[in-house]
């Protein structure tokens, strides 16, 4: 019985290990489509393109920061500020050291009428 399950974990590990990366390579299509739109200045449907390679696949933190990044600022392009906001944020928290998402929240800041949060932001991205 012991033999029986040790082959059976043996011959599905190469399916739990695909299975990842199956997702993987689905979120980053997703990316690929969303940075198209955003090429394209189809800034809602890049939103619906990152959010779902954020809900499909599991990936890197640093990919995870880019991905958030990336919705920002088409949220951002939407007139979406405090979207925008929130997904430099969250990109900020993922990647502490991502001067990109530091600028882009000064910017949501500014937009929103936040001007001593905006120049902290943009002083952080200096910084880095």
């Amino acid at each position: 019985m012991r033999r029986l399950l040790l082959l059976a974990i043996f011959l599905a590990l190469p399916l739990a290990v695909a299975l990842p990366t199956a997702a993987r390579a689905d979120a980053e299509s997703e990316i690929a489509r969303g940075n198209n739109a955003f090429a394209a200045r189809n800034y809602t449907q890049a939103i619906t393109f990152f959010s779902n390679a954020l809900q499909q696949g599991p990936l890197s933190t640093n990919r995870r920061a880019y991905v958030y990044l990336r919705r920002g600022r088409a949220y951002f392009q939407n007139k979406q500020y405090q979207l925008a906001a929130y997904d430099h944020q969250q990109a900020v928290r993922l990647n502490g050291q991502y001067y990109s998402a530091y600028w882009n929240l000064g910017l949501d800041y500014e937009r929103l009428n936040r001007l001593g949060e905006a120049v902290d932001a943009h002083s952080q991205a200096v910084r880095i």
